[in-house]
């Protein structure tokens, strides 16, 4: 059977594992950025300094700017793209929204033990339009990530 969602193999495992690890990217990310924007006060070492006065708010802005490049931000940010774009087309309300968005997040991080019969009676959707949204889901990962 063809989709029009078809991944191979090799980028789909790809987008999986990148899947599972957003959580460990999204502290990483928070981290850095918490380090960014509130640094901890340098200590004195009693080693003179030169002339240069440093402006830390630019520092900082640069150091974001560079932190947003990075490509653990940029995964961040296709997944979070990516999952809001679940479910749009079709009208539902905001919670049968978030339950479809959250059953295709778990089936995405354990397709064996979350599959679409796992949430029978959560979502109002048939089984083909649950792998199709699954499928597009990770598609346009895919595209956002430029693989």
């Amino acid at each position: 059977m063809q989709t029009k969602y078809k991944i191979d193999r090799d980028t789909r495992t790809l987008i999986v594992k990148y899947i599972r690890k957003y959580d460990e990217y999204r502290k990483w990310y928070q981290c850095e950025r918490d380090r960014i924007l509130y640094p901890s006060p340098r200590q004195a070492d009693g080693m003179p300094r030169g002339g240069y006065i440093g402006d830390p708010t630019l520092s900082a802005a640069e150091r974001l700017a560079r932190l947003e490049g990075e490509h653990k931000a940029k995964v961040i940010k296709a997944i979070d793209q990516a999952r809001h774009l679940i479910g749009v087309d079709i009208s539902q309300t905001i919670e049968q929204e978030e339950t479809l968005r959250r059953c295709i997040w778990l089936s995405c991080l354990n397709a064996k033990e979350y599959p679409f019969e796992a949430f029978d009676g959560l979502i109002f959707i048939s089984r083909r339009q649950f792998y199709n949204y699954k499928n597009k889901f990770m598609n346009d990962i895919k595209y956002l990530l430029g693989l």
